[in-house]
């Protein structure tokens, strides 16, 4: 009884070491992947790694892949990858760990070579410095371990149909099992049938698709004609064509119409720019067409900023210089709102600007930064104030 318990706790200390290992192991490759599985070069790098790292850090991690059951494997496929990168010793090492787990359950035995068969370290890991690829052979593959994975999987009852499966992983060594030649013309003539049917169905898809782009080209050819024939109508045609599709019929058009510039817009009737920006910015429209009605809503409120502008202006223009430039300097506009013709104004009858109005007149010039008139305006006011 007494031994039958030691052999239990030996058991399960093996076990907690080997997960152990495991554990150490994948947190190593975590630690050293680079930015992720699907990158060569930081693959190659991990590999360089590797057969850099100290003894025993290594005995670790190989003692980690030698000890992994296939749920260890399915579960953290890196594990399996590093199989590529193991020496002579440890590989065999590998696979003498796997034929003591023999007799294999069909199941597992279909697992462990889906898995060697698919391990996508081969390519991932078996790259040199000098770019020379490392061959070697997946372990199902391996003269001691082929046996027994095939005699799991090949049944009694069901040889060729089991042979017939199998040879698309075990192709390679087809001469050594008695099933897998008997059944290796067969699938042979399979794989050639499907290979051909593939090629047809192949061929089938490339000419429908060919049809497909062809009559894609052909519609949006008789699209372009009818775009260029709204184009040619004027820009009013445009903006009625767009105002009376439907939001379905917006996508298709030419996105060069929603990047209409400004002067063109502007030359255009007051009631269709607003019912233009009013369509597209209430509709959910792609963001060429919301930026074309916002560029237009920008164009409207412009023009009715500066219509107001040019009728106070209009206003102004009875009253004296004097009384002007009184009302420029109370407002919160800079001068540069104002006609340059005032400033011309200014400059040629500086010396008669009463004091009162020259601090007020300066405090704004002052802000100016821009050359034109103005600047000269308060160079004049300048040379005044100093003379005096």
């Amino acid at each position: 009884m007494a031994t039958l318990v030691d052999e239990t706790l030996s058991v399960a200390r093996e076990l907690a070491a080997t997960e152990q290992t495991i554990r150490q192991a994948v947190d190593w490759l975590e630690e050293n992947k680079g930015c992720g599985w699907s990158c060569l070069k930081c693959n190659v790098t991990l590999g360089r790694n590797f057969a850099a790292l100290a003894t025993r850090q290594r005995q670790l991690i190989v003692d980690a892949v030698c000890h992994c059951a296939v749920e260890d494997f399915e579960t953290h496929p890196a594990l399996l990858w590093l199989v590529t990168l193991l020496c002579d010793s440890e590989f065999e090492r590998l696979v003498q760990h796997l034929a003591r787990r023999a007799p294999f359950e069909r199941s597992v035995a279909i697992r462990l070579i889906r898995l060697s068969f698919g391990n996508q370290g081969a390519w991932r890991f078996g790259l040199t410095h000098d770019r020379q690829r490392i061959i070697r052979a997946p372990y199902h593959l391996h003269p001691v371990l082929a046996p027994l994975l095939l005699d799991a999987t090949i049944r009694a009852g069901t040889r060729t149909e089991d042979a017939m499966e199998l040879l698309e992983y075990f192709e390679p060594i087809a001469h050594t099992h008695a099933a897998l030649e008997e059944a290796l013309p067969q699938w042979r003539s399979e794989r050639a049938r499907h290979e051909s049917a593939s090629r047809v169905e192949w061929t089938r898809r490339a000419e429908l698709d060919r049809e497909a782009t062809e009559k894609r080209r052909a519609v949006e050819a008789e699209q372009e004609a009818q775009f260029q024939a709204i184009e040619s109508s004027g820009p009013v045609a445009v903006l009625n064509a767009i105002l009376n599709c439907e939001t379905a019929a917006l996508l298709s058009f030419p996105e060069r119409w929603a990047k209409m510039p400004e002067y063109i817009l502007d030359t255009l009737p007051r009631n269709l720019l607003i019912e233009t920006a009013s369509r597209l910015l209430g509709e959910h429209a792609s963001r060429p067409w919301r930026g074309l009605g916002m560029r237009i809503t920008h164009l409207v409120k412009s023009r009715a900023k500066s219509k107001e502008r040019q009728v106070w202006l209009a206003k102004l223009e009875c009253s004296p210089l004097e009384e002007r430039l009184r009302i420029a300097c109370a407002s919160n506009w800079a001068l540069t709102f104002f006609p340059t013709q005032w400033a011309s104004e200014l400059v040629r009858t500086v010396s008669q600007m009463p004091a009162p109005l020259r601090n007020p007149l300066l405090s704004k010039l002052m802000r100016i930064r821009r050359r034109g008139l103005w600047r000269e305006a308060r160079q004049a006011l300048l040379r005044t104030h100093e003379s005096q």
